[in-house]
């Protein structure tokens, strides 16, 4: 019924002044009272969105979801708190979106893309951003849905960033919209062999480009046996979240609530951790795990926003 009336009307739609904000005109036309949504409907109008965008090709249908039950799972394997987790699970939902802005004929393209085509599939990642960042909502899940193809040595894109500007719910998105694009067929090839998909994100992670612990709990969240990917200065994986919490500014007594531990054996991981990392002090484990993607410079006290409830 809407695209009829769309249909219909599309000329006087756009008769009006050609430099008006569409979106802006939009929002002007709700009808009173304005909708506002709350807890599940949010997450129910968010997955509509990614539904919408997956339509662009035959080869999408499921991609959003797919990708973000897997996303979701490997980051409870990962220990993020049920906020990260919400957050992470509506950034899952959207990080597509910028796919509705490449010409629906390049996802179809059964063979390698033109200069100009592969530009504009790097784009959809930038377009997502701004997409979300046209509301003051959306935006706050822009730093996780639209650096879903970063890579933490720089060779991702669409900015090109590095592991300190990736926070770790970015890095598990990463890693599970990278492991489950390979699980699905494409216009130009089928799907690959799971044996062939865990080898891949594998070597990306011990090349250095993704997570190795997002790798190892997104390859563990589809069921195959948990890969062992060695840590930055041969960190344990407790370790290694122990580094995490001290970027985050969390004291002892806090680590080890956040652990379900003792104090006592909170500050003997800490000191481990230390003497592996070469440090002293909890200034040089924060500057040890920015350089080495334990933690992304946006997880530290002074950098923390809101998450969107």
């Amino acid at each position: 019924m809407i695209a009829e009336a769309y249909a219909r009307r599309s000329n006087d739609i756009f008769a009006g002044d050609p430099m008006a904000s569409v979106w802006l005109e939009t929002l002007a036309r709700e009808p009173d009272p304005g909708l506002v949504l709350e807890g599940d409907a949010i997450d129910h109008a968010l997955a509509a969105m990614g539904n919408f965008a997956d339509l662009v090709s035959p080869f999408l249908l499921g991609h959003s979801a797919g990708g973000r039950e897997l996303a979701i799972t490997a980051g409870r394997l990962c220990g993020l708190d049920e906020t990260e987790l919400r957050a992470l699970r509506r950034a899952a939902f959207v990080h597509d979106l910028g796919r509705v802005s490449v010409p629906a004929r390049v996802w179809q393209v059964a063979g390698p893309l033109s200069p100009g085509d592969w530009e504009s599939v790097r784009l959809h990642a930038y377009h997502t951003e701004r997409i979300l960042s046209r509301s003051s909502f959306l935006r706050r899940l822009a730093p996780t849905a639209a650096l879903h193809h970063e890579r933490l040595d720089g060779s991702g894109y669409h900015r090109g960033c590095s592991a300190p500007e990736i926070s770790v719910p970015a890095r598990i998105l990463a890693a599970a919209d990278c492991y489950h694009t390979m699980t699905e067929s494409r216009a130009d090839r089928d799907a690959f062999p799971p044996a062939h998909v865990v080898e891949t994100v594998v070597v990306d992670a011990r090349a250095g480009r993704l997570d190795a612990e997002a790798v190892a709990t997104v390859v563990e969240a589809a069921g195959h046996k948990r890969p062992q990917l060695r840590h930055p200065a041969g960190l344990t994986r407790r370790e290694r979240t122990v580094v995490g919490l001290l970027a985050k500014g969390l004291q002892t007594k806090q680590i080890a609530r956040a652990l379900g531990v003792t104090t006592k054996t909170a500050d003997t991981h800490i000191q481990h951790a230390y003497r592996k990392m070469g440090v002293s002090t909890r200034a040089g484990a924060a500057l040890f795990a920015m350089r080495h993607g334990i933690a992304a410079s946006g997880e530290f006290p002074m950098g923390r926003t809101a998450d969107p409830s």
